[in-house]
């Protein structure tokens, strides 16, 4: 997803909303260090602390609008996908907190 997609998750309370602001943000759980697919802060509030939702594609259950997409989007797209598949990546894919 573009940066500026606005989603539900599972996770949201209240029918809210997060706008997506970082692909694969890196974090720490249980003291290891990897990422997330997305990182997000709420809709339409935007940034207004340190506090970014992290989550995982699987995660989205309505994608409310999607961000802006071009040649750029998709080529980061492939380079992630690239580097995933190749083991490139020096972090592993973390689980969204309810995942464990």
């Amino acid at each position: 997803m573009p940066i500026g997609t606005i989603v539900k998750t599972r996770f949201s309370k209240d029918n809210s909303l997060l706008i997506i602001a970082s692909i694969m943000p890196v974090s720490t759980k249980k003291n290891k260090e990897g990422y997330y697919d997305y990182g997000a802060f709420l809709y339409p509030e935007g940034r207004i602390d340190e506090n970014m939702a992290f989550f995982n594609h699987e995660d989205i259950t309505e994608i409310v609008y999607k961000g802006f997409d071009n040649e750029d989007q998709k080529e980061f797209d492939e380079f992630i996908k690239h580097s995933l598949d190749k083991g490139e990546i020096p972090f592993k894919r973390l689980k969204t907190f309810e995942e464990g």
